[in-house]
C-alpha cells in the first residue's frame, strides 16, 4: 500500500509512504509506519520506518502489536477493539461502516499504466468547504481477498485500488493499493500461527 500526505503549501514536504500487508484469509499484518521530521537551517527531511507490526483476526476481532515480523517477536499490546489505533498507528482493512459522504457520483474512466480504471466521487461538505473522495476500482482484481474501503468496494461491485482526497479542489493525499503475490512463504505462514486463546 502507497500513501502520499501531499504539504499543499511547500512540495518537498511531502510523504511517501509504502506499507507491506501480507494476508491469510480473514487474517492479515500490516507494517505500522512511523514519519520522523527534522528541520535545519536549509531544510526539512522526512524519515519513514516501521514501527511496529500489527496482527489482525477479523473472525475474532483481535488486534495485536508486535515488535518485528518473526514468529518469535515480542508483543506490544493486545486489543479487542480498534481503540489502540490512535496510540500505536495502523488502519482496519476489514470495517463494518463506510466513511460518511453527502453526495455520490460516477466520473469518467481513466487509463493509468495501460490498465483501465472506474471512477466515482464523493463528496463531503464540511462548514462549506468541499472533501472530495475519487475513488478508483478495477473489477480485474474482483477477487482480492483484502479490498481497501470494503463498504464501498461492496457497493460499487469491484475493489477500490486507489483513492484521491482533495479539499477544495486540491489534493491532500492518495493511498494506493498493488497486489504483489497471492502466495506466502512458510516463514511467513508461521507468523500466522498466534494462539488467540491467550487474549
Amino acid at each position: 500500500m502507497d500513501r502520499i500526505i501531499v504539504d499543499r503549501d511547500d512540495p518537498k514536504k511531502n510523504v511517501k509512504m509504502s506499507t507491506m500487508i501480507w494476508y491469510l484469509g480473514t487474517k492479515s499484518i500490516q507494517e505500522v509506519p512511523s514519519i520522523d521530521s527534522k528541520t535545519d537551517s536549509t531544510r526539512t527531511s522526512i524519515t519513514v520506518s516501521v514501527k511496529y507490526y500489527l496482527f489482525i483476526d477479523s473472525d475474532l476481532h483481535t488486534y495485536i502489536y508486535f515488535s518485528t515480523f518473526s514468529d518469535t517477536a515480542t508483543i506490544i499490546n493486545y486489543s479487542k477493539e480498534t481503540k489502540l489505533f490512535n496510540k500505536y498507528g495502523g488502519w482496519d482493512p476489514y470495517p463494518a461502516k463506510s466513511f460518511d459522504y453527502d453526495s455520490y457520483v460516477k466520473i469518467t474512466d481513466t487509463i493509468l499504466n495501460g490498465i483501465s480504471y472506474n471512477r466515482h466521487r464523493f463528496r463531503k461538505i464540511i462548514d462549506g468547504k468541499k472533501n472530495d473522495y475519487i475513488i478508483y476500482t478495477c473489477c480485474k482484481n474482483k477477487n482480492a481477498p483484502i479490498k481497501y474501503l470494503r463498504p464501498v468496494s461492496e457497493q460499487i461491485g469491484c475493489p477500490v485500488v486507489r483513492m484521491e482526497m482533495y479539499f477544495n479542489h486540491k489534493l491532500t493525499g492518495t493511498t494506493e493499493f498493488h497486489y504483489l503475490t497471492d502466495t506466502l512463504t512458510d516463514a511467513e505462514v508461521k507468523v500466522f500461527k498466534i494462539d488467540n486463546k491467550t487474549f
